[in-house]
């Protein structure tokens, strides 16, 4: 029995370890969530906001953007093209995550994108490491390529673009 086990176990970590390195591999946002053609995307809404504590939030910023609008086209560029890891947590949860509660200094930007077949949504959660990526019934706990990048990138095109 013990040989057995100590020949079978290496095996079964082997196969663990590559499948969770394809299940964490990055993967386009289109194949993930299929049937989510951005290209046909006609309206962006965004808002930004920072946890201060139970009583108090920063000042909420939003706005919404429409096709042939300035600034649609950056937006519409923050998920066009990207590619999502998905966390383990969303393995074990079974594409059904939900958002935890805010710590204080959590930073909140909420991307939705309006298209024919649905809104697919990308919410940023703690201190903006990581996003759930939402499309149809199924919400998955990730990260983008240079995640801090893309989190000062969607904040700037949010000033520029007037957010309140």
């Amino acid at each position: 029995m013990k040989k057995t086990l100590k020949a079978v176990l290496p095996v079964v970590i082997i196969i663990v370890v590559i499948l969770s390195m394809v299940y964490t591999n990055p993967v386009p946002l289109g194949k993930l969530a299929q049937g989510a053609e951005l290209s046909q995307c006609t309206s962006v809404t965004a808002s930004f906001t920072v946890y201060l504590g139970e009583e108090q939030d920063s000042p909420f910023h939003a706005l919404t953007v429409r096709r042939g609008e300035e600034g649609f086209d950056r937006l519409l560029a923050l998920a066009e093209g990207k590619r999502f890891a998905r966390s383990f947590h969303s393995l074990f949860a079974g594409n059904k995550v939900e958002a935890p509660a805010p710590m204080t200094g959590d930073v909140t930007l909420f991307l939705a994108y309006e298209l024919p077949a649905g809104t697919l949504t990308i919410r940023t959660i703690g201190e903006g490491e990581e996003v759930l990526l939402s499309w149809g019934d199924n919400t998955w706990q990730g990260s983008f390529p240079n995640m801090a990048q893309w989190l000062t990138d969607a904040i700037d095109l949010m000033n520029q673009n007037g957010a309140p």
